[in-house]
């Protein structure tokens, strides 16, 4: 009788023993919780930064607006605009420093897909648009 119930005890710890181990090891395979941002907040954060970037432009009649404007550049290039500036008087390198400049928004972009150009990874684009017709003026890649 001794025997058995030692036996009996002896199952009954190992139960306990590999329930607790099975327990243990599945909960520390459960993939962690992380805080991603679902893609609704990001785009309310670009909407806000969108805002806070243009707030010093007010809209010219006849010409695009701030937030035109980085809807333009952000159409060809996908990221997250980091600074837009108005250009009076913008020169292409090809013009002549004494002719007529363009008046222009530069807008710069982090994009969200690196692109390898002669050799490097650039990170960031810089686009110039004309601002009474929204065309691409100039874009320079850079690091």
């Amino acid at each position: 009788m001794r025997g058995i119930n030692l036996f009996i005890l002896v199952i009954i710890v190992l139960i306990i023993v590999a329930t607790s181990g099975f327990l243990l090891w599945t909960n520390n395979t459960k993939p962690q919780e992380t805080n991603i941002p679902n893609q609704q907040s990001t785009e309310e954060d670009n909407t806000k930064k969108t805002v806070s970037l243009c707030s010093e432009y007010q809209p010219v009649d006849g010409e695009i607006s701030c937030e035109e404007a980085m809807d333009l550049a952000l159409n060809s290039h996908s990221g997250l605009v980091t600074e837009i500036r108005m250009a009076n008087n913008f020169r292409t390198a090809n013009q002549q420093a004494s002719g007529k400049g363009i008046n222009a928004w530069r807008i710069t972009i982090s994009l969200s897909t690196p692109l390898e150009e002669d050799g490097e990874i650039k990170n960031n684009v810089r686009i110039t648009l004309e601002r009474t017709t929204g065309k691409e003026i100039s874009k320079y890649y850079s690091k």
